[in-house]
């Protein structure tokens, strides 16, 4: 299934979708699964921080400073 976020994403941590959940390189582990109630929830977290890079998340933020060196 197409999922219109995939296209969109600039975020390099950014995997891949499913319909109430996105997978993005974890800074502890391989992945970390963020997991949403609804669509709407998830494709606003995606507007507002998966479009943009640098973007203000949390996982992207930790995987910042785990390639720099600091995490």
């Amino acid at each position: 299934m197409y999922y219109k976020g995939t296209s969109n994403v600039k975020c390099p941590y950014y995997i891949r979708e499913s319909r109430l959940s996105m997978t993005c390189e974890g800074f502890i582990s391989d992945e970390i699964v963020m997991r949403f109630t609804c669509e709407k929830d998830k494709e606003t977290f995606q507007e507002k921080e998966c479009y943009h890079y640098p973007n203000g998340c949390i996982i992207c933020n930790a995987n910042e400073k785990k390639y720099a060196g600091r995490a």
